[in-house]
């Protein structure tokens, strides 16, 4: 019965302690291909406001690289409120972006985001909708 038990705590150890490490995907190192689709990745470091900041700027820079490839100039700001009252404070991002051609507008969708959780990186995939 011990060894039994024994045989249990020594599984629950391996299967829950030992975390497998997520390998960066492909798409970050190399060109990624959608079929009539431009796509782009974006990259940022921590950011010192937070991760809402890490993420839209990873987004922005994701879709200067899609806006690049078609030649597109982007102009894009980011926006963050934050207001206080005796209670705490509410803080409010917006992340504007206007991609304009010909009078066009130019669409783009997060395809694949990945958070690196040893570096604090965060990479996004965006493609052209």
């Amino acid at each position: 019965m011990i060894r039994v038990f024994l045989m249990f705590i020594i599984f629950m150890i391996v299967s829950c302690g030992g975390t497998t490490k997520k390998e960066k995907p492909e798409w970050i190192y190399s060109s990624y291909y959608q079929e009539d689709k431009i796509c782009g990745v974006g990259y940022s470091a921590m950011h010192v406001r937070g991760f809402s900041y890490q993420r839209a700027t990873a987004i922005a820079r994701a879709i200067d690289e899609i806006a690049r490839q078609m030649g597109v100039k982007v102009t894009s700001s980011v926006e963050h409120f934050l207001k206080g009252t005796r209670g705490g404070a509410v803080s409010k991002l917006q992340l504007y972006t206007v991609q304009t051609t010909e009078g066009k507008i130019i669409k783009a969708r997060i395809v694949d985001s990945y958070y690196d959780e040893r570096s604090r990186e965060f990479f996004v995939l965006m493609c052209s909708q």
